[in-house]
């Protein structure tokens, strides 16, 4: 047996007893090696353990020797390493989106902290901090005229909506995802995210929709005209499911314009977006 129970009697007469490990490990192309020690934890569970942990270092390769603890970036110093695996594995526009997130919010609030040490805690605490912050896209200017002014009296500032604060999280915990399969941190926390009711869809008809093709620029014209024909209401596709289909086309993700087809629209071929009222 690997793991017994050792009996002996000391110089004072006592009788002490050990649980002690006996094992043998052959490994391909060497020769038997053989441990023997006495289990940290003095029980059966604590000696089979300690076994596991023996056979599992030595197959390794790490038994006996000093292994050097890691230590655990902060956010800040692993962001890197976060946007590299971003650019190979994302479209353009997410990076984009993401560099946004992290600049903007997580960075400033994170950026000091380590990995590990980010848990429930902490992600609760910032969700309250993002939903007390004021909107970027909707800032008051303080060079603002006096009409402005007196509009915006009796108006409370507009704060940072909860899908935005639930893309910042969504950001967050990927991160954490990539330490993780990197070996960097040992798990991440669970991340909560807030409720959001999605908006509901109001569709063009066909006036409005001429009105569209009339009042674009010349260089999205030529698109609406080709893909807004009659026969089928306000979609090409032939189910009349309200889509359109667009190959190329410019976006604007989280406040900055982004102009070039991803690798993944091109694999993919075309792409379908909805035609909704003040959307595109």
């Amino acid at each position: 047996m690997s793991v017994r129970l050792r009996k002996w009697t000391n110089k004072e007469g006592k009788v002490e007893e050990r649980w002690v490990v006996d094992v043998k490990v052959r490994l391909p192309g060497r020769l038997v090696r053989r441990v023997r020690d006495f289990s940290p934890v003095n029980t059966r569970r604590g000696a089979e353990a300690h076994e596991r942990q023996i056979r599992q270092a030595i197959q390794d390769g790490t038994f006996g020797k000093d292994v050097i603890p890691q230590e655990v970036p902060t956010l800040s110093e692993f962001v890197e390493r976060f946007l590299t695996y971003s650019e190979n594995n994302n479209k353009p526009s997410t990076v984009l989106c993401k560099k946004h997130m992290l600049k903007n919010h997580i960075v400033p609030y994170f950026g000091a902290m380590r990995l590990h040490a980010i848990g429930s805690a902490e992600l609760e605490a910032f969700k309250a901090v993002m939903r007390r912050k004021l909107s970027a896209s909707r800032a008051r200017k303080e060079d603002a005229t006096i009409y402005a002014i007196r509009k915006r009296r009796h108006v409370p500032p507009h704060h940072l909506s909860l899908k935005s604060v639930n893309n910042a999280l969504t950001t967050l915990r990927k991160l954490l995802a990539v330490a993780e399969e990197q070996g960097v941190i040992a798990h991440i926390p669970r991340v909560r995210f807030f409720r959001v009711e999605k908006p509901p869809f109001d569709f063009l008809d066909f006036d409005e929709a001429e009105r569209l093709v009339k009042a674009a620029d010349p260089e999205w014209r030529l698109l609406l005209e080709q893909h807004s024909r009659p026969g089928c209401g306000k979609a090409r596709s032939s189910d009349c499911s309200g889509r359109i289909s667009i190959s190329s086309a410019a976006s604007s993700m989280c406040g900055e314009h982004f102009g070039r087809e991803s690798p993944a629209h091109q694999r993919a071929g075309e792409r379908e977006r909805w035609i909704c009222r003040g959307r595109s």
